[in-house]
This record gives C-alpha cells, sequence and structure tokens, in this order.
C-alpha cells in the first residue's frame, strides 16, 4: 500500500536450489498486513521478469510479547492476476446448444450442396459442402469445449517454456492480426452474393470471436468472461452467431431453391 521493501536477488541455477531472502520491513503506523512478491528475471530487474507468484497476506504484530519465539509457516502462493478463478470453464448446456445449433445449419448446408439426380456436382455444390464440413468442425469445438482445452494445453506450455509472461506481445498481435483479417474479411463478404452474406458475416464473426477468446489475454477476458445466470458474454455471442449463421443458411437455401424452380 505505498511501501516496498526488498530482499535483493540470488543467482538461479537449472537445477534450481533453495534461496533464503531477508526482507526488512520498516515501521509504518497502522501496518497489519504485508505481502510477499517473488519473481523470475534475466537481469535482476522487475520490468524484465518472466515468472512472479506472490504469497497470501502475512500479518503484522509490533507487540514485543508476541515477539518471544519465530519460527516459519508455509504459505500460499498464487500467480496475480492468473489463479484458476482467471479461466473459469464455460457453463455446458450454453456450449451444447450453440453445437447443436452449428449441427442443424450443417445438416441444411450440405442438403442445399447435394446436385440434382444425374448432375454433376458443381462449384455451387462444392462451396456448400465445404461450408457444411467447416459447421460441422465448429460443432464438434463447442461440444466437446475444445476451446478451453486447447488453451489450457497451450498455457501449460508456456509455463514450462518460460514463455508466461513475454506472450503479451503475441497475444496483442494475434488479436490485432484477428481484427484486421475480420475487416478485410467483411469486404469480401460484402461482394458475395447477397443470399450468402447474412451466413458468412455471422459465421466469420464466430470464428473471430472464439480465435480472440481463445487467445485469452486478461484484458479481454475480464470482458468475455462476464456472465449472466451462468451465460458468459463470449457464449452468448457464439450462440447468436449460430442462430443468424442457420438463418442466413435457411434465408440463401430458399433462394436457391426459387432461382432453381421452373
Amino acid at each position: 500500500m505505498g511501501y516496498l521493501a526488498s530482499g535483493g536477488s540470488v543467482p538461479v541455477g537449472r537445477e534450481g536450489g533453495t534461496f533464503d531472502f531477508e526482507i526488512m520491513v520498516p515501521p509504518v503506523n497502522g501496518l497489519q498486513f504485508v505481502t510477499g512478491i517473488i519473481f523470475l528475471s534475466r537481469t535482476g530487474e522487475w520490468q524484465d521478469h518472466t515468472m512472479v507468484t506472490t504469497t497470501e497476506v502475512i500479518p503484522v504484530s509490533s507487540n514485543a510479547a508476541e515477539r518471544v519465539e519465530t519460527r516459519l509457516e508455509p504459505l500460499r502462493l498464487q500467480s496475480p492476476g492468473d489463479d484458476s478463478n482467471g479461466h473459469p470453464r464455460p457453463a455446458a448446456l450454453p456450449s451444447w446448444l450453440t453445437a447443436l445449433v452449428f449441427l442443424a445449419a450443417a445438416v441444411l448446408a450440405w442438403g442445399a450442396g447435394e446436385p440434382a439426380k444425374g448432375a454433376t456436382l458443381g462449384s455451387g455444390e462444392r462451396w456448400w459442402q465445404m461450408l457444411a464440413v467447416l459447421l460441422a468442425l465448429a460443432c464438434l469445438w463447442e461440444l466437446f469445449g475444445l476451446e478451453s482445452w486447447l488453451g489450457a494445453q497451450v498455457r501449460a506450455m508456456a509455463r514450462v517454456g518460460d514463455l508466461y509472461y513475454p506472450r503479451a506481445a503475441l497475444q496483442k498481435v494475434v488479436i490485432s492480426g484477428t481484427i484486421a483479417a475480420t475487416m478485410v474479411l467483411l469486404l469480401f463478404i460484402w461482394r458475395a452474393r447477397s443470399s450468402r452474406r447474412l451466413l458468412l458475416f455471422a459465421f466469420s464473426l464466430y470464428l473471430a470471436s472464439s480465435l480472440v477468446s481463445l487467445v485469452s489475454m486478461h484484458a479481454i477476458d475480464r470482458i468475455t468472461t462476464l456472465s449472466w445466470h451462468g451465460l458468459s458474454f463470449i457464449q452468448a455471442l457464439k450462440l447468436f452467431c449460430a442462430a443468424v449463421t442457420l438463418h442466413g443458411i435457411r434465408r440463401a437455401h430458399r433462394a436457391l431453391d426459387e432461382s432453381t424452380s421452373p
């Protein structure tokens, strides 16, 4: 709360080891608790740290009668801003609903891509079948919660590779690139057939939101994990995109039937 004391630094080898730090806490009126911050840095400076952890709060007493015996006590540690509550597992029901909607959209898109009896498979039919495959993959992605699983695996590998905290620069690049690519994609969608614009827009928005959520930058997580009765913002957005995609496919399918009918 405005005061900082340092215990210095010691070199750390690959084999690890046990290290002792003595931190002298200056007397401050009203001081009741202190906390310890331990970080790993190649230069010893805070701005160059790669990993950091903090202790739970430690009560402070200035009563001389209580300082008869000093004994060590184990303390719990946690990573600031990235504890287990920072990446909660999403509720299952919204993901299952999103998967179900994508499954219905995939079936409808596959039906639109079936050539007429005796006709050969054209570019239009191939487009619909490719869309059906992508929608089926989106269904599996939501049904098995692969985004949460893959994100956990990537974070674990980043910790092992000592890249967890330096990853922020990569996250910003990926998010900025995703936003830029989505804006460019919207220009191409605007030039597509009017009957396909809605479904392409909704599905592109779903892909972009899934990638941004997977990158899992803390500043973005604070928005995407906002929830109402267990339904998070990102889950509501994905369910909305899936529903609009299904509606867009129905519209395009209807327009396709009208154009091919005698």
